[in-house]
């Protein structure tokens, strides 16, 4: 959709644009009869230019001064432009709006919002708030329904009668409740009482400040783009100072640390839903400053990887549907407006390659998905024309980043899919280290897809907000030994698909040190499908505790060199991994790996059974003698003859039906190990 200018219209003119344009609204006791929009209060001032001087700062204000609300994201004259074209003839838009209007018919039969906290957040009723209110503004401007306005202004009332946010606590709810404040204050604002206005002013300029931040990790997009919208909503009635500040610093400290997670390739340290979440935070932010003064302040310039992560999102969905969920991820694939964002701003529509297909199924746009209570702002992210049009696929089949000497917690990211007709495989490798904002002791973690079948799998988020409670205050304390790894123990090395060192006859398997690092052979990136063959990448895994007297509590180094993993795709789409290490001392050594509940898995002591939902089968194989690598032999050469034993472990409670398989085996100091684990037929 191409930029829609901001007009110096007045408020009058703008209501008669849009009462022109909306179908009547029938009472839904009486068909027969209509309903009667809501008459504007002559007691209420005209919104738009007051008497308080114009700012100075970032942006040119006088813009700001001629736009009377609605202004932010969809003004007036963009919504009735919305009406008369996208919403009357575009499928996608159609859809869009026909799942926010059902919605709101919905919210009008729940119950009130209350402030409950859960797990010591606000989170539930924070993204609830957000949804009602937006939803229900969204869906007042459009049917002009007045059950719709009157809901929508006693859920601001409701919000802004809490005194606390739990900013303190978790600062997201209060950038959620913030931005349901804003959009609401500035959608319905001609329509709202004089007390709730003043209610919904009071409290932006009591909690929008406070969200403000530097920090280099996903709340930083979340928190200044909140900020930033209550300070386009704010910018009136003696507050245009205050406003004007608030939006000054917010972008500027966006610009300081909110690219920090898009690494120097764009590949997302915390995740494909927290990615989700902050970026569609800071599509908002960009589309809305763009619409008020056609310039977003520099912010979608600032980082190449913010742009360059719209790719990498592109590989983080398998051939199964299913996510690489690394981080507090779910695995599932669902609706990512941030998308339709890129797809506009790039003027490429291969970024919806995944959408595409979301949309047309009919379910996922109308069914709960992470950013569903955002969904009216696609219709500013998005370009509507777009959307009928067949997105090409990627004209690459892998994606990848190296960590290019970056800190502790840079990224290192592979994706692969199969080129080969009807084969429809795909494999992902996370490296980095589990320091990260959010990170997992992931480092080395794959997953695969055989044929449109997920065979290996991520645990992802869990239940993040429990696990929060139970860590308490080392919920982001990233070192050993933290409550972090045993709180959730689904971000620990126990739950994920990376090689583990254990002391021979421990009965209890420790959680690994989170100061090592995982790299991508640099070698790689020079040559991707060079001599060292198709579809393979090499990965050093080390860490950086050399005492080899040293207790268990590194998966690697403590117990061998800087261990080295390969994978390889054959040409029927089987996955193959290698591994080398030197064993520095005596140690138990665990390959595994965590299989989706759609599997059925069996131990046959040599090998694991996998049964697919089709019926068919592959087997998890371990090989470690004269097993080859590109016509390298990998003879195991020990002072011992290993034997590696398989096995299969339930999981119970909230991963019930998931498995972790894998081998396991005795190696002694001076071994030097090299093995095979492949998925054949047999």
């Amino acid at each position: 959709m191409k930029k829609i200018a901001v007009f110096a219209a007045t408020l009058l003119a703008a209501l008669t644009m849009v009462s022109c344009e909306d179908p009547e609204i029938k009472d839904p006791q009486d068909p027969g009869k209509e309903d009667v929009k809501p008459t504007p209060d002559p007691d209420k001032p005209t919104p738009g230019p007051d008497s308080e001087a114009t700012p100075t700062g970032s942006f040119d204000y006088t813009k700001l001064d001629a736009v009377a609300h609605p202004r932010v994201l969809i003004s007036a004259e963009a919504m009735t432009a919305l009406q008369s074209g996208a919403l009357a003839s575009n499928p996608a838009a159609k859809i869009f709006n026909t799942s926010i209007i059902e919605r709101c018919d919905e919210i009008l039969t729940e119950g009130d919002l209350a402030n409950d906290l859960v797990n010591k957040r606000l989170t539930t009723v924070a993204e609830k708030a957000l949804e009602r209110i937006f939803f229900l503004s969204y869906g007042y401007r459009t049917t002009q329904k007045a059950e719709y306005l009157t809901q929508a202004e006693k859920d601001i009332n409701a919000v802004c009668g809490w005194t606390d946010w739990n900013g303190g606590n978790y600062v997201i709810d209060a950038a959620e409740l913030t931005a349901a404040v804003a959009l609401g204050y500035d959608w319905l604002y001609d329509n709202l009482s004089e007390a709730t206005r003043t209610a919904a002013l009071a409290a932006l300029k009591a909690h929008a400040p406070a969200l403000v931040t530097e920090a280099e990790n996903s709340t930083n997009a979340i928190c200044n783009a909140a900020a930033g919208l209550a300070a386009l909503a704010m910018y009136d009635n003696g507050s245009k100072a205050t406003a004007a500040k608030l939006l000054d610093d917010a972008v500027a400290a966006n610009k300081k640390g909110g690219f920090a997670p898009y690494g120097h390739a764009g590949a997302y340290v915390e995740g494909y839903d927290i990615w989700a979440h902050a970026t569609t935070y800071e599509a908002m932010l960009i589309s809305a400053l763009e619409a008020v003064f056609a310039n977003d302040g520099g912010l979608y310039a600032t980082s190449e990887s913010f742009v360059k992560s719209a790719e990498w999102a592109l590989f983080m969905v398998g051939t199964s549907g299913n996510v690489f969920n690394y981080g507090n991820a779910q695995e599932k694939a669902e609706p990512k407006l941030a998308n339709w964002f890129f797809a506009r701003k790039e003027n490429d529509t291969k970024y919806l390659h995944v959408e595409k297909k979301l949309y047309n199924d009919g379910v996922s746009y109308k069914g709960r998905f992470s950013e569903y209570r955002l969904l009216p702002a696609i219709f500013a992210l998005m370009d509507p024309a777009q959307a009928t049009k067949i997105p090409a696929a990627p004209t690459s089949h892998y994606w990848y980043c190296d960590n290019n000497g970056e800190a502790a917690d840079g990224m290192a990211f592979v994706a692969v899919f199969s080129t080969d007709e009807g084969v429809d495989s795909y494999y992902a490798v996370k490296g980095g280290s589990a320091n990260g904002y959010n990170g997992h002791q992931d480092n080395g973690s794959f997953v695969y897809d055989f044929k449109g079948v997920r065979l290996v799998t991520d645990l992802g988020a869990g239940n993040e907000a429990a696990y929060a409670e139970a860590a308490g205050a080392d919920y982001h304390n990233y070192s050993t030994g933290s409550a972090r790894w045993t709180s959730a123990w689904a971000y620990s090395n126990l739950a994920h698909n990376v090689p583990n060192f254990y002391e021979v006859g421990a009965t209890t398997k420790p959680t690994a040190a989170t100061d090592g690092m995982t790299t991508l052979n640099t070698a790689w990136a020079d040559s991707p499908w060079g001599a060292n063959g198709k579809n393979y990448t090499r990965w050093n895994m080390g860490g950086v505790n050399s005492d080899n007297a040293a207790p268990y509590v590194s998966r690697i180094d403590d117990a061998t060199r800087p261990l080295e993993r390969d994978f390889q795709f054959n040409a029927a789409g089987q996955l193959s991994i290698w591994e080398k290490f030197d064993v520095l001392k005596d140690c138990t050594y665990r390959w595994q790996c965590v299989v989706p509940k759609e599997i059925v898995v069996q131990n046959m002591n040599t090998n694991v059974k996998l049964t697919l939902p089709d019926g068919s089968s592959r087997r998890l194989k371990l090989t470690t003698k004269n097993c080859y690598l590109n016509g390298e032999q990998m003879v195991v050469n020990t002072n011992t003859n290993p034997k590696m034993v398989a096995f299969v472990e339930p999981l119970t409670g909230e991963f019930e039906g998931y498995h972790v398989i894998g081998f396991e085996g005795n190696f002694v100091q001076g071994d030097e190990v090299k093995l095979h684990v492949s998925f054949p037929e047999k």
